[in-house]
């Protein structure tokens, strides 16, 4: 049995391999339940952030990996990236903290891309998997371009989301090429995939819609 725990990335931080205490698999019967435990030491220069624990098997002679890799939970590794403190900006849903917004420290240009960062605290895990949208608004009000993504590009669903634990998620606009000057919104919030809903949000000057105005960026 090989334990890992991955980054976004594919960085494994800490492993842990070995027949399921000390049994070999070839002595175990079917539909026969067996435990297991393992100790993981986390590298003590993994970054902060949020990494998955990874179960798979393997054949020690061969190494060749078989079955499915099983995610089996999650864990945060804290640090200056994931404040734990703040004030939200807004709450989404039932819970859902947005504790942060920076947009780079480079003026946007049309036809490049850039790059919104957003901190987020859930208070807990949501009832399904959740897509974050984070659109730019031109000044005419129309949608000059959009970025869609699951959390951590899929890597971390909201449905298994970590009790009050912070992270950072970045998200990628590319602009098109003819875009007028001016101020240009940008725009995020959540909506379910499966149906287009989008969760209500509750600012902190309390008032309400289904989408933040995180930030605005001047386009020259």
């Amino acid at each position: 049995v090989l334990v890992r725990v991955t980054s976004t990335g594919g960085e494994e931080i800490a492993r842990s391999e070995g027949w399921p205490y000390g049994s070999a698999t070839s002595t175990w019967g079917a539909s026969e339940m067996w435990p297991d435990g393992h100790q993981l030491a986390i590298d003590p220069a993994a970054a902060p952030g949020i990494y998955r624990i990874e179960v798979s098997f393997y054949d020690p002679a061969t190494l060749a990996t078989f079955g499915d890799i099983v995610t089996t939970g999650y864990l945060a590794v804290s640090g200056a990236e994931t404040p734990a403190d703040g004030t939200p900006l807004a709450t989404f849903g039932d819970g859902v903290d947005l504790l942060a917004v920076t947009t780079g420290d480079s003026a946007w240009q049309p036809d490049q891309p850039a790059t919104v960062t957003l901190t987020w605290r859930p208070a807990h895990a949501l009832d399904a998997a959740y897509t974050v949208f984070v659109q730019l608004i031109g000044p005419d009000g129309q949608m000059a371009a959009q970025g869609d993504q699951p959390p951590l590009q899929g890597f971390y669903p909201s449905d298994r989301w970590l009790t009050d634990q912070p992270f950072v998620d970045r998200y990628t606009l590319t602009l098109p090429d003819a875009l007028p000057p001016g101020d240009y919104r940008v725009v995020t919030g959540f909506y379910d995939p499966a149906t287009g809903q989008r969760l209500p949000v509750v600012r902190s000057d309390g008032s309400t819609g289904d989408a933040y105005d995180a930030a605005t960026v001047k386009l020259p």
